[in-house]
């Protein structure tokens, strides 16, 4: 979920895979690979990792990532 002009919205996946390094900066050209190759468990460890680093505790990390 984000903030955006004061209202809560979900952000899905494909909004973000939309939006990919590898297709906007990068490119199939460069990397051999497409967006539609790649997922977002990345963004979601990195946002765990993050948060336990800032002493969250580990069962509210898990409920934000529902795992």
């Amino acid at each position: 979920m984000m903030l955006v002009k004061e209202q809560i919205t979900i952000v899905h996946s494909k909004d973000i895979l939309r939006h990919t390094t590898v297709d906007v900066i990068l490119g199939r050209d460069v990397l051999g690979f497409g967006p539609e190759e790649c997922g977002v468990h990345a963004i979601r460890s990195t946002f765990a990792m993050f948060l336990f680093t800032q002493f969250v505790r580990t069962d509210k990390i898990m409920l934000q990532g529902r795992w």
